[in-house]
């Protein structure tokens, strides 16, 4: 029996790719620990940056960016996680799912930071 072909993957953001499998979502994010409330806030070079209320200790900023994507790309919590920069404003996250609503919600918060 043939393994079912994989579903097409759908347009994403550029700071955002295929998982090898094709299951799930890479994200390149810049986190703005600190930050007066959790929000997207365009593009940082080749990624997303991303402004979050909590500070950068304790863990407390990294728990606070899991639950802001998980709740506003409406994923369950453990679809979410941090692959690479636990320690770093750069980090690498990793989504498992990747359909077009998902997409969709992504490409909303690509947007060009303002010029200066």
């Amino acid at each position: 029996m043939a393994a079912a072909p994989a579903a097409p993957v759908p347009s994403l953001p550029p700071w955002a790719e295929p998982a090898a499998d094709r299951r799930g979502v890479l994200l390149r994010v810049h986190v703005q620990p600190g930050a007066r409330s959790s929000a997207p806030a365009g593009r940082h070079g080749d990624a997303l940056k991303l402004r979050i209320a909590a500070p950068a200790n304790d863990n407390r900023a990294n728990e606070a960016l899991i639950e802001f994507l998980r709740g506003a790309l409406k994923l369950p919590r453990a679809a979410v996680r941090i692959t690479s920069g636990a320690r770093s404003r750069h980090k690498r996250i990793e989504i498992d799912a990747c359909d077009e609503a998902l997409a969709l919600r992504l490409r909303a918060w690509d947007t060009e930071p303002p010029s200066a």
